[in-house]
C-alpha cells in the first residue's frame, strides 16, 4: 500500500535523518547508539539492489556518499600527520586531544549536513513522483546504515583504538626510558655504595 499523505513520506523521511543524525552523534563520542529505525509496516520493502531511479541515485551520489567520501579523506589528511607528531613527541598530548576532538566534531557536523541536504532533495523528488515514495525512503534509510555502520563506526572506532595505542606506545617509552634510568642507578648505586 503506498503512502496516504505528504505528509506521512515527509515525516518519516525527517524521521530517518533525526534518526542517523542521533545515531552519528552517539557513535561518534563512544556512547550507545540509538536503534535504527524502522519504517511503518505499510511502507513496500526494497533494496538498492531492486534499483532506484536515477534521479534518486544522483542525489545519493552527491549528497551522501561524496561528502562522506571526502570527509574520510579529511580525517587522513588531519590524523595521519598528528599522530605521527605526537607518536615522535612534536606534538603535545593536550594539542593531539583537541585535534582528535575537533575532527570528531567535523565527522559529526559534515555527516549531519549531509544527511539534511540528502533529506531535502530527496523530499523534493518524492513530492514530485509520489510512486517513488517507498523506494526513497527505503534508499535513504539503507545508505544512511550503511555510512553509519560501515563507515563512521569504525571511524569512531579507530579514533579510540589509535589514541589508546598512542597512550600506551607512550606509556612504553616513557617505562622503559625510566628502566634505562632506574638500571643506571642501580649500577651506580651497587657500584659506588649509594
Amino acid at each position: 500500500m503506498p503512502l496516504t499523505s505528504a505528509a506521512e513520506f515527509d515525516t518519516l523521511i525527517d524521521a530517518i535523518a533525526e534518526n542517523h543524525v542521533a545515531r552519528m552523534k552517539a557513535i561518534s563520542n563512544g556512547l550507545k547508539a540509538p536503534a535504527g529505525l524502522l519504517l511503518p509496516s505499510h511502507i513496500e520493502r526494497t533494496t538498492l539492489s531492486d534499483g532506484v531511479p536515477e534521479e534518486v541515485r544522483d542525489v545519493l551520489d552527491s549528497s551522501a556518499k561524496d561528502p562522506n567520501q571526502m570527509q574520510v579523506e579529511v580525517d587522513k589528511d588531519n590524523v595521519a600527520p598528528a599522530a605521527q607528531a605526537y607518536a615522535n613527541d612534536e606534538m603535545p598530548k593536550s594539542d593531539f586531544d583537541d585535534l582528535m576532538d575537533k575532527q570528531t566534531d567535523d565527522n559529526i557536523n559534515e555527516f549531519s549536513n549531509s544527511q539534511y541536504d540528502t533529506r531535502d532533495k530527496l523530499k523534493a523528488l518524492g513530492h514530485q513522483h509520489q510512486d517513488w515514495q517507498d523506494v526513497i525512503l527505503n534508499a535513504f534509510k539503507e545508505v544512511g546504515d550503511y555510512l553509519l555502520g560501515s563507515v563512521w563506526q569504525p571511524v569512531a572506532n579507530f579514533f579510540e583504538d589509535l589514541i589508546k595505542q598512542i597512550q600506551e606506545f607512550w606509556n612504553q617509552v616513557v617505562d622503559w626510558f625510566t628502566g634505562v634510568w632506574n638500571g643506571i642507578t642501580d649500577w651506580w648505586n651497587s657500584t659506588f655504595g649509594g
